[in-house]
């Protein structure tokens, strides 16, 4: 599992080598997060798969606004799903609605899937300490809500993410869920791909980052934190020399630096496919 959300802080505040917060208070730091978090989805997003369904005789979907939240592009349709090898298709968006490049429109409805490129999750937190429950009632394919049980106290909280033992799809919690009694009813996105069994085991988690994500956005933080903390030292008494402001603003570009050389190294690779339409 992955650093949470106070340890990746944690994890700036050494490389700023202020663990004590002297020079930069946890509010400072918590501005840069969300900015740097936004960098680093845009060049290596968190890649989700979105379930739609068609309506017959028409090529054009609304998007809902789940699927919606947090979008940075569209990557690529499947249609019809669950045929080895896909069928992936071209997707034209128009605002909050999609239309699909094929030759003929759905003759009826049908499931489709969406491969979308999302900014990544990192909550302040998941709300609950127990990452792992279990379905208390069994689930229906398209299914948007889902009861759990065997949780642990505290709420879900909106964006955490939610995995079901043997089932590829990620889904993401849509609203805050309170537990009780170590049981809650959760809204995901997208709808259940397949149906689900009681007792089958889910996970929660805070964050969709992988270890080199987290390192590149600490290091992405800690240096606009010392650029910007070098502009506010511009005309005080400097403590360390009168250099102390330029120093830091070195440090600082040499830092955003290297870590945005990092993360180029992670890119995801857009490519322009021309996809059948048959």
């Amino acid at each position: 599992m992955g650093r949470t959300y106070t340890q990746i802080r944690d994890l700036i505040e050494q490389i700023l080598q202020d663990t004590g917060n002297a020079t930069w208070t946890t509010d400072e730091l918590d501005l840069l997060i969300p900015m740097a978090l936004t960098e680093v989805s845009s060049v290596c997003p968190r890649l989700v798969r979105s379930i739609l369904t068609t309506t017959a005789s028409s090529r054009r979907l609304v998007l809902p606004a789940n699927t919606l939240r947090n979008l940075l592009w569209i990557d690529k349709a499947e249609y019809p799903v669950a045929q080895d090898p896909p069928y992936y298709r071209n997707v034209q968006r128009f605002g909050n609605m999609i239309e699909i490049e094929i030759d003929d429109a759905p003759s009826s409805a049908a499931s489709l899937y969406l491969h979308l490129a999302k900014k990544h999750v990192l909550l302040t937190t998941l709300g609950t300490t127990d990452t792992a429950g279990a379905v208390k009632t069994a689930g229906s394919e398209g299914d948007t809500t889902l009861a759990l049980k065997s949780l642990g106290t505290g709420t879900i909280e909106q964006d955490a993410i939610l995995t079901i033992a043997g089932d590829t799809f990620e889904y993401t919690v849509t609203a805050q869920a309170t537990i009780a009694a170590n049981e809650a009813t959760v809204s995901i996105e997208p709808g259940l791909s397949a149906d689900v069994a009681a007792n089958a085991v889910i996970t929660l988690s805070d964050s969709s980052l992988d270890v080199d994500m987290e390192n590149v956005l600490a290091g992405i933080s800690a240096g606009i934190a010392s650029i910007n903390k070098a502009t506010s030292d511009i005309g005080g008494i400097s403590v360390g020399s009168a250099n102390t402001p330029a120093q830091r603003e070195q440090w600082g570009m040499l830092k955003l630096q290297d870590a945005r050389a990092r993360l180029k190294t992670m890119a995801y690779k857009r490519v322009a496919y021309d996809y059948p339409k048959d």
